[in-house]
């Protein structure tokens, strides 16, 4: 959010390239903490607790609750993008001064349809922001919108094209969109920007790196309350920064912007 890398320039010879920070196609990014959101179908994450289960498109899924007992279904095959050319992506909501941006992989087939971000009834992200504290209600996806103004959050996609699944998508595909999605990042004055991997700017805080799992009712390695409590932690990582705490975050590998193709 494979084989086609980018590479940091030599202005870092002793750091290893940034692309190698990127062998997990579905990381995410803060700039006060920007943050995909991977959906069904993908591989699990690891670490600790920003770090999960990732898994079908931005908004498309199963029902909140545990799973029944049957044998999971195969992820869909790579679709060319004429399968989905009758459905559009969806608008960004960017502002300047964003405490985070949330990146899903790509819209889901019914958030298209709609053109609202996460759009099924089933997915978990607005459950997740309003359980977590991020908003002090309920928004509906028609509400989207209203995430930059009122609650200092951002919305967007690694890639435009929708899809059922994000299996659908190539692993060089996404791997291809994540320059574009730097570029978004760098182009929003953000307040503050954890993953062992931050990107620095000639002036104001870095930008660092998380992981969240999956919104969508799909991931069912993860239940509602257990992503709750995983933005939650992400909320009050967030807080330290708007407070002027350090993160302390192991192993960190810095890389000046200019640096990043």
């Amino acid at each position: 959010m494979e084989e086609e890398s980018f590479e940091a320039s030599t202005a870092l010879p002793s750091t290893p390239p940034f692309s190698s920070h990127l062998s997990h196609p579905y990381f995410s990014a803060l700039p006060a903490a920007a943050a995909f959101t991977p959906d069904a179908g993908a591989p699990s994450g690891s670490g600790a607790p920003l770090a999960g289960q990732v898994g079908g498109a931005e908004g498309d899924g199963g029902e909140d609750g545990p799973p029944p007992k049957k044998k999971k279904k195969p992820a869909r095959p790579y679709a060319d993008p004429s399968v989905y050319a009758h459905l559009e992506g969806l608008s960004d909501f960017l502002a300047d001064d964003l405490d985070v941006i949330l990146c899903g992989i790509n819209p889901g087939v019914k958030s298209a349809e709609l053109g609202q971000h996460y759009a099924s009834p089933t997915n978990h992200y607005y459950k997740c922001l309003v359980g977590s504290g991020f908003t002090d209600r309920r928004l509906t996806p028609a509400e989207a919108h209203l995430l930059p103004t009122l609650y200092g959050i951002g919305a967007t996609n690694l890639v435009p094209r929708p899809t059922t699944e994000a299996s659908e998508l190539s692993k060089e595909e996404m791997r291809a969109n994540v320059p574009h999605f730097l570029e978004k990042v760098a182009a929003v004055k953000i307040k503050c920007g954890l993953q062992p991997i931050a990107l620095t700017f000639p002036t104001g805080p870095p930008l660092y790196f998380y992981v969240l799992p999956s919104t969508s009712a799909r991931v069912v390695a993860y239940q509602i309350e257990d992503k709750i409590t995983i933005w939650k932690d992400l909320r009050a990582q967030i807080a330290k920064l708007k407070a002027g705490e350090a993160l302390e975050v192991e192993g960190l590998v810095e890389y000046a912007v200019e640096s990043v193709p």
